[in-house]
C-alpha cells in the first residue's frame, strides 16, 4: 500500500532511508500456511508491500523523526506472542504529518470462542495510529479508484481482484473520521480525472460518514454493495467473495453513472467552484462562464434577459395567455439567485481553509452593467413554430440559432413543408388558409377579395418577419359594428402562427399610458400584440415611428432619463369600429374590413366551423405548413415581380410578403386609397376647394384676400368654396385672410386631380401670391422616381 509524505509528493522506494519507503508495511508473524497465504505473498505480490521484522521496526524507532509517529513495540510484541497477522501502514494524516498505524488481526485459523471465522483475514482487535487514507497499489490507467470505509474492506476489495486477475480499479481505504478535504486533496493530486466511487458501511457510523461525505466531497457515494433487505452484512469483508465481488461491480457500474454528471472539484449538482478572492476581474470572467454556459441567459440589446411563460394571469393592462414565453430583463435580484445555481462560491479564512459563501453582493451589479460587452449569446426574439429566414431557409431546429437570433420553443409537432413546391402548391396552401375565414364577412368596397388577400398578407408576415430586413406595416381590423369577428379574427391568425391565442390590451387614450403599454411588450419580446378599442382618431408620432422603426426601438423609460433600445420585431394589430386613422398613419397600415349587414351580428349561425378556435387549434400544424409552403415556393420561384406599385417605408415587406399573396392569389392587399380617404376627412374640402379655384382663376396668380373677398359674395360657386374652407379651417375665430393663408401653406403641392397649388415669384401689395400648376410629365416621372 501507499500512503503520501508531508511534501504531498509520492516518493519512488529506491533512494530512501528505510523511514522513507512509502510502501505500507506489511508483518506475517508467527502465522500458519492460510495466515501467509494471505498475508506476505499478498501483500509482497500483489501490493508491492515489502515485509517488516521486529529488528527493522526497532531500527525504524530510533530515528528522531519516525519515533514521534511510530506506535509502541509492545502492539508488535502482543501480536508476536499471540500469532496474530499485523498490518502496519503509514497514512498522510490531517496535519500532512507522516504516521503509522499498526492494525492487528486475529488469524484465520485461530477464531476466538464464539465469533465467526474469516477466511482473509480474521477480525480487528486493536489499532494504533492516526487517521487517514490508504492507497493499494494504484493499477494503470484505472477505470475508477474505489474507496471503502476501512482500510481492512479495502484490503479484502484488493485480494478480490488479485484472485480474479482484475486490473480495472484502484482501491483506497479511509478511516470513519478522515476529512473530506483530505480525500479530496490526494486524489486531485495523484488521479487527476480518475472516476471515484465511495461505499461505505451499513453500520450507524459508516451511514453518517457517507452522509458528511456526499454534502462535502463530489464522488459518486454508495451505502454499501447490495441491498440489506437480502442479508447483506455492515462490512464488505464479512460477505461472500463471489457475491460481494458481483455486488462490487454492479455498485461501481452505478457508481460510475452518478461520476458523470459529479465530476472531481465540482459539487453534489455539476457547478463549478468560484473562489471569491481578488482580482475582482477574475471572478465576474468566471461568473460569465457559468452563466453563459447554461443557455438560460442570453444578451438582447444592452441588457441581460432570461425566458419565463405567462400564467394566463393579467400584468396590468395586458393579458397575456397561459404557456406564453415572454423575455424578461434579469433584475440584481433574479441574476443573483441564478449564480447560486449554476455556480458554487468560496472564499479562504484567515486560517487557509476553504468555506461555502452566499453570492458577493456587488457581482450581479458589475454583471449587469458589463452586459453590453459581453462574449454572451445575443437573443433577437422567440419564436414558438418554425419560421421563414430571409435565405429561404425554414427555422425547425428547437433552440437558439447563432445566426438568426431566433429562440424556437416548438408547441406542437414537426410541419411537414414541401421540398419543391411550385406554383400550383402554393396556390392550394393559399386556399386552405383562405377556406378558414370564409364565414368572415369581409366588405365590399373596394372588394372582398382584396381584404381576404389582406388577412393572408397578415398570416405570411407572422412567418416571414424575421425575414424581411426592414419594417412591417401594422394590421387594422375594422369593423362598421360590433361583434363582427374582429377579435376572433385576430386569435385565429395568432392560433395559426404562435398555436396560441393573441396576447392583447385595451388601447388607452392617454398616449402616454399607450407608450407604456408599447414599451413593455417590446421588452417581453412579443411575437404579436393585439390593442382592442383603440380611440378615434388613432394615430399620433409616437406611433407612427413605432411602426417604422427597424431594427430597434428607442424608447424612454418613464420616471427615469434613461433610454431604452429594444428590437422591434412585433407584428402590431388594433381594432376599432368605424375606425378612423390620422392621415399620417393611414400609409403605415394594412386594413382589413368587416361588414356583416345584419343588425344584430352576434346572433348569427350557420357557419362553416361553429367553433372556429377549436379547429384551428386542431389543424394548427397544417395551417402553418400551408403559409410556409407559400413563402418557400415564392422564394423558390425566384420572387417574380407582380407589378404592383411600390409600398413607400415597407418596400422589403412588400417585395416578399405582398408580392407573394399576389403570385399565389391574383389579388392584391393593399387598401390604402378607401382607407385614405376615410382618414384624411379634409381630403374633400381640399379637392372642392382647388376645384373651384382652378375655374376661377385658371392660371392666374392670386392672394388668400382676393379668394377671401371673391367667397363673400355669396353666390353660386363662392359659397360652396367658402363652405369648404371653412371645413378646412378649425380656428372657432372664423376664416380670415391670414388663417387662409396657412390653408394654402398646409396644401402647397399637393396633387389632387393632376393639379396642385404652389407660390407665385411675385407679390400682390405685399402678400403671397399663389397659382395652381398642372403636373407635368416630368413631374409624375420624378414623383414616381
Amino acid at each position: 500500500m501507499r500512503y503520501f509524505a508531508d511534501t504531498g509528493e509520492l516518493l519512488a522506494p529506491a533512494s530512501h532511508r528505510p523511514w522513507e519507503i512509502l510502501y505500507a508495511v506489511g508483518v506475517a508473524m508467527g502465522v500458519d500456511e492460510e495466515g501467509r497465504r494471505f498475508g506476505a505473498p499478498f501483500l509482497h505480490d500483489h501490493c508491492g508491500i515489502r515485509g517488516l521484522r521486529k529488528a527493522e521496526a526497532q531500527a525504524l524507532s530510533a530515528d528522531p523523526q519516525v519515533a514521534s509517529h511510530l506506535p509502541k513495540l509492545k502492539a508488535m510484541d502482543q501480536a508476536e506472542r499471540e500469532g496474530w497477522p499485523v498490518l502496519m501502514a503509514p497514512l498522510f494524516d490531517d496535519r500532512g504529518l507522516c504516521g503509522l498505524e499498526i492494525r492487528m488481526f486475529a488469524p484465520p485459523s485461530s477464531p476466538r470462542p464464539g465469533e465467526a471465522h474469516h477466511q482473509e483475514g480474521g477480525r480487528l482487535i486493536r489499532t494504533v495510529g492516526a487517521r487517514g487514507l490508504y492507497l493499494t497499489e494504484p493499477q494503470s490507467s484505472p477505470r475508477a479508484v474505489v474507496v471503502f470505509e476501512g482500510i481492512w474492506d479495502c484490503v479484502a476489495a484488493g485480494w478480490d481482484a488479485f484472485e480474479r486477475d482484475s486490473r480495472e480499479f484502484t482501491f483506497a481505504g479511509v478511516t470513519a473520521n478522515t476529512s473530506s478535504s483530505l480525500i479530496r486533496a490526494a486524489l486531485r493530486t495523484y488521479f487527476p480525472g480518475v472516476p471515484v466511487v465511495v461505499i461505505g458501511d451499513r453500520d450507524r457510523a459508516g451511514i453518517q460518514a457517507m452522509s458528511r461525505l456526499r454534502k462535502a466531497f463530489p464522488a459518486a457515494v454508495l451505502q454499501g454493495v447490495g441491498t440489506s433487505d437480502q442479508g447483506w452484512p455492515k462490512d464488505y469483508r464479512e460477505a461472500d467473495p463471489e457475491a460481494r465481488w458481483q455486488g462490487l461491480l454492479t455498485g461501481v457500474e452505478a457508481g460510475l453513472e452518478e461520476w458523470e454528471r459529479r465530476k472531481l472539484d465540482a459539487d453534489p449538482d455539476g457547478r463549478p467552484t468560484i473562489l471569491v478572492r481578488p482580482p475582482e476581474h477574475e471572478v465576474v470572467a468566471q461568473a460569465w462562464k457559468a452563466v453563459s454556459g447554461r443557455g438560460e441567459v442570453f444578451r438582447r440589446g444592452d441588457r441581460l434577459v432570461h425566458v419565463v411563460h405567462g400564467t394566463g394571469e393579467k400584468q396590468g393592462k395586458v393579458r397575456i395567455p397561459s404557456g406564453n414565453p415572454m423575455v424578461v430583463e434579469a433584475s440584481q435580484y433574479w441574476l443573483r439567485e441564478h449564480l447560486s445555481r449554476v455556480a458554487k462560491f468560496q472564499r479562504l479564512s484567515a486560517e487557509g481553509q476553504v468555506a461555502d459563501v452566499m453570492v458577493p453582493d456587488w457581482l450581479p451589479h458589475v454583471l449587469l452593467a458589463s452586459a453590453p460587452t459581453a462574449d454572451i449569446e445575443a437573443l433577437r426574439a422567440l419564436v414558438e413554430t418554425p419560421v421563414f429566414l430571409g435565405s429561404g431557409a425554414i427555422l425547425s431546429e428547437e433552440g437558439l440559432d447563432e445566426d438568426s437570433g431566433l429562440y424556437l420553443i416548438e408547441r406542437g409537432g414537426k410541419l411537414e413543408v414541401p421540398e419543391a413546391p411550385d406554383l400550383r402548391a402554393a396556390q392550394r396552401a393559399a386556399e386552405r388558409l383562405l377556406e378558414v375565414v370564409a364565414d368572415f364577412p369581409f366588405a365590399s368596397e373596394p372588394h372582398p377579395d382584396a381584404y381576404r388577400a389582406a388577412w393572408l398578407a397578415l398570416i405570411l408576415t407572422g412567418f416571414a418577419r424575421y425575414g424581411i430586413p426592414g419594417p412591417i406595416p401594422f394590421v387594422a381590423l375594422d369593423a362598421s359594428v360590433p361583434s363582427s369577428g374582429k377579435n376572433l379574427l385576430a386569435d385565429v391568425a395568432s392560433l395559426i402562427v404562435q398555436g396560441r391565442t393573441v396576447a392583447l390590451a385595451s388601447a388607452p387614450k392617454d398616449g402616454v399610458e399607450l407608450q407604456k403599454i408599447l414599451l413593455a411588450t417590446l421588452r417581453q419580446g412579443h411575437r404579436m400584440f393585439f390593442l382592442d378599442e383603440v380611440p378615434n382618431p388613432f394615430g399620433s408620432r409616437e406611433w407612427n415611428g413605432l411602426v417604422t422603426a427597424y431594427p430597434d426601438y428607442q424608447g424612454r423609460l418613464l420616471g427615469l432619463s434613461t433610454m431604452l433600445e429594444v428590437p422591434q420585431l412585433t407584428l402590431w394589430m388594433v381594432a376599432g369600429n368605424n375606425l378612423t386613422l390620422a392621415p399620417e398613419v393611414s400609409r403605415r397600415c394594412l386594413r382589413i374590413r368587416l361588414e356583416p349587414m345584419v343588425e344584430h351580428p352576434e346572433n348569427r349561425s350557420g357557419f362553416q366551423h361553429p367553433n372556429l378556435r377549436a379547429y384551428v387549434r386542431e389543424h394548427q400544424a397544417e395551417l402553418a405548413a400551408a403559409a410556409l409552403t407559400i413563402l418557400r415556393a415564392y422564394h423558390l420561384a425566384g420572387c417574380p415581380d407582380p407589378g404592383l406599385p411600390t409600398w413607400g417605408s415597407f418596400e422589403a415587406w412588400s417585395d416578399l410578403v405582398r408580392n407573394a399573396v399576389c403570385w399565389a392569389t391574383g389579388w392584391d392587399c393593399d387598401t390604402r386609397m378607401v382607407l385614405a380617404d376615410h382618414a384624411d376627412l379634409t381630403r374633400g374640402d381640399w379637392r372642392v376647394s382647388l376645384g373651384i379655384l382652378r375655374s376661377e382663376f385658371s392660371t392666374r396668380a392670386f392672394t388668400a384676400d382676393q379668394v377671401l373677398a371673391w367667397c363673400e359674395r355669396g353666390e353660386g360657386a363662392a359659397s360652396e368654396l367658402r363652405a369648404a374652407l371653412d371645413g378646412l379651417h378649425a380656428n372657432p375665430k372664423g376664416l380670415c385672410g391670414r388663417s387662409l393663408g396657412w390653408i394654402f401653406r398646409r396644401h402647397e403641392k399637393v396633387v389632387v386631380d393632376g393639379y396642385y397649388l404652389a407660390r407665385h415669384p411675385g407679390r400682390h401689395n405685399g402678400s403671397t401670391s399663389w397659382v395652381l400648376h398642372p403636373v407635368e410629365a416630368r413631374d409624375r416621372f420624378a414623383a414616381a422616381s
